[in-house]
């Protein structure tokens, strides 16, 4: 457990410093959970960023999907895609419990209050899925 000992100090770290952390070594990990990939723009509550750090990659895990229509989804940060290729589409009738790895990323670094949304372009209600970028 960390507990402070003075301001900016923290106790209880393994290596015994008392040095404060570095925010931006903390894992970033954005994630959202979708019960409908109906086409909206802002399909998700924008967030700010929780502090500054990377991404690696960006994934979606399918729960349902819809038979007929793909999914095609877009992740911005402050208003510019963080996808090299742009909108991102996973195949209609994608099996429960596939992950799909989503496009190769144009922006990795992230800074803290940097606003992010999703916008879903094309889609269907049946389709339930979670995205998850770190």
């Amino acid at each position: 457990a960390l507990s402070t000992a003075a301001a900016g100090k923290w106790w209880g770290n393994p290596t015994g410093s008392t040095a404060t952390p570095a925010y931006n070594t903390l894992p970033l990990t954005l994630s959202w959970t979708f019960n409908s990939g109906a086409a909206a723009t802002d399909a998700s509550p924008r967030f700010l960023a929780g502090h500054t750090g990377t991404i690696a990659n960006c994934y979606l895990l399918t729960t349902t999907s819809d038979a007929a229509t793909a999914l095609t989804l877009n992740i911005f940060d402050g208003g510019t895609t963080i996808f090299s290729a742009g909108a991102q589409t996973v195949t209609a009738g994608t099996a429960a419990g596939t992950l799909t790895t989503l496009g190769s990323l144009a922006t990795t670094a992230i800074t803290n209050n940097d606003k992010i949304s999703i916008n879903i372009t094309s889609g269907a209600t049946d389709w339930v899925f979670t995205v998850q970028c770190k």
